[in-house]
């Protein structure tokens, strides 16, 4: 085995691999052996095959099988060896085509192209125009949440007299073709969905027992919103006579949530949370949190991007172009992919970055971090979905979550790159200002 770089330039090498016979005859040898015994060759009981034969039959496909496994394993190793900071993957050669015979033993040589990183560290200029936000949660932001969270858990108050904030509960009765004896129906509906106004003012401080005319075409607008509040299918509609006669059952009205324990528990968790003020500072706190971490992450975003602009530098292109052409899982071709490659180029010019600043910041994500991580992405995900679960469930779904090694991933790369932004940003002066919730929602318009 023989393994040599060749550099080409200050961004592109070279490696040239030789594979010599006696780097691949043993376990060449090895494997014919095997096939011999599994082997089912017509005219030899099972194994019994001549060695001759066999070797005519499978050493050609065995021998490359055993030369791209040694080829791939050690070209690796001499680039992690020689510590060679690369760009892609490495690529076979367009100047060196493969000219190996691969029907006999014999000596095999291969010449792979690497974009090499550039050299230059990250430039972090002493000045920026960066901004930082604290956002505080004003009191009337806290008191639109609260709103918010007791229209989510609605109660209906039963009503004397009828307003157009209520809904009513009722019956009519009426005959359709076929039938011997008159239908009676009951429905429901809110008295703002009314769209005639006569039919709305006629019901208006009407109370339960009240008996009143409605027309019956036209009463919502449409024969489906028509159908669901008359309790009707949409074909019966037009054999309704032109007015019914509506009794009205009950009344009542959409009520917000009372703020009561029953409502903390609902909302924080049982016992978490027993009076109105520990509930404001949650929610306080909550949204603040949130608002907190929108703005960071957007002043994280707004760094990675000033660090790009602020490092120009040349890249291995020719090569990563190649390189993002035989990758790609789109039949696009190589023009095609030089056209978009400016869009690629940045998110590759941070890569660079982020590696330098990763190894200059010793920046790793322990294994506690990445779990906790894991478990609030799941949290997030089951809560966004709607689903209620208990801690053993809980348990259940992040144990088989970190088993896709992908998601995990996804997420180290993740945590990695917010560490390493914070580290620059911890380094450097960046302009804090005071923020509240409502000029943060409006910064955020602009």
């Amino acid at each position: 085995m023989n393994i040599t770089q060749e550099r080409v330039d200050e961004l592109n090498i070279l490696i040239h691999v030789e594979i010599a016979p006696e780097d691949y005859a043993a376990e060449l040898e090895k494997g014919l052996k095997t096939m011999q015994v599994r082997a089912n060759v017509p005219g030899f009981r099972a194994g019994k095959a001549p060695m001759g034969m066999i070797r005519k039959m499978y050493a050609n496909s065995m021998r490359s099988d055993e030369v791209f496994k040694k080829l791939n394993s050690e070209l690796y190793a001499f680039i992690e060896r020689e510590k060679i900071r690369f760009l892609g993957e490495p690529l076979p050669s367009e100047s060196h085509p493969d000219v190996n015979d691969w029907t006999a033993d014999g000596l095999f040589r291969f010449a792979f192209e690497l974009g090499l990183m550039p050299a230059a560290e990250v430039h972090i200029p002493a000045k920026n125009e960066l901004k930082a936000y604290k956002i505080t949660v004003s009191d009337a932001e806290v008191e639109k949440e609260i709103e918010r969270l007791r229209k989510g858990q609605p109660s209906f108050q039963e009503r004397e007299e009828l307003s157009e904030e209520d809904s009513v509960f009722g019956s009519f009765t009426h005959s359709l073709e076929g039938q011997e004896e008159p239908t009676t129906t009951s429905c429901f509906f809110p008295l703002a969905k009314l769209e005639l106004d006569e039919a709305k003012q006629a019901l208006l401080n009407k109370k339960p027992g009240d008996v009143v005319s409605l027309p019956t075409q036209g009463l919502f607008g449409d024969a489906h919103s028509g159908s669901i509040y008359l309790n009707l299918p949409e074909a019966d509609l037009e054999a309704l006579p032109e007015t019914v006669e509506f009794t009205i059952s009950s009344i009542s009205r959409m009520a917000p949530a009372e703020l009561n324990q029953r409502f903390f528990d609902s909302i924080f968790g049982e016992g978490q949370v027993s009076d109105e003020e520990q509930m404001r500072e949650r929610i306080r706190q909550s949204l603040q949190g949130n608002l907190q971490s929108s703005a960071n992450q957007e002043l994280l975003t707004g760094l990675r991007e000033w660090l790009i602009d602020s490092n120009p530098m040349e890249l291995p292109e020719a090569f990563l172009m190649r390189w993002l052409h035989a990758g790609q899982k789109k039949d696009k071709s190589l023009e095609e992919i030089q056209e978009s490659f400016q869009k690629d180029r940045r998110y590759i010019v941070w890569e660079v970055l982020r590696t330098k600043l990763l190894g200059q910041h010793a920046v790793t994500v322990e294994a506690p971090e990445l779990m906790a991580e894991c478990r609030s992405v799941v949290i997030n995900r089951l809560m966004r979905a709607g689903y209620q679960f208990n801690e053993t469930q809980l348990e259940d779904v992040v144990a088989r979550f970190m088993k896709d090694k992908d998601e995990v991933l996804g997420i180290h790369e993740n945590l990695l790159e917010f560490k390493v932004l914070e580290a620059v940003r911890e380094g450097m002066n960046i302009a804090e200002t005071a923020l509240d919730s409502e000029a943060y929602f409006e910064l955020k318009k602009a």
